[in-house]
């Protein structure tokens, strides 16, 4: 097992890389009616791999955190417009009515 986690401590991007492939494997099991879900799964994954105190470089952070904020953008952004088309314009009063006061 040492020899493993010096080789996550050595290549921090395999860590990276097989927190997503175990927590895309594993999400999809079920249990009766239960199941993880790939993104519970692939967190729990990275929560167990983060215990091994494997640091990762601030470029590769930053490259990660900014591919979640797409998907998660590319994900939400319809839902985000047919919100403001319904209750858009009182939220832009209010929130021009606060600017002003």
């Amino acid at each position: 097992m040492e020899w493993f986690t010096n080789l996550l401590r050595h290549y921090p991007e395999l860590a990276i890389f097989l927190t997503l492939a175990f927590g895309f494997w594993i999400g999809k099991f079920k249990i009766g009616k239960f199941s993880l879900g790939t993104v519970t799964s692939v967190l729990l994954v990275g929560v167990l791999i983060g215990q091994l105190h494997i640091d990762i470089g601030q470029p590769i952070k930053s490259v990660f955190f900014l591919l979640f904020l797409f998907a998660v953008g590319y994900s939400v952004g319809p839902q985000f417009f047919r919100g403001l088309k319904k209750e858009g314009l009182p939220q832009v009063l209010f929130a021009a009515l606060m600017c002003l006061f």
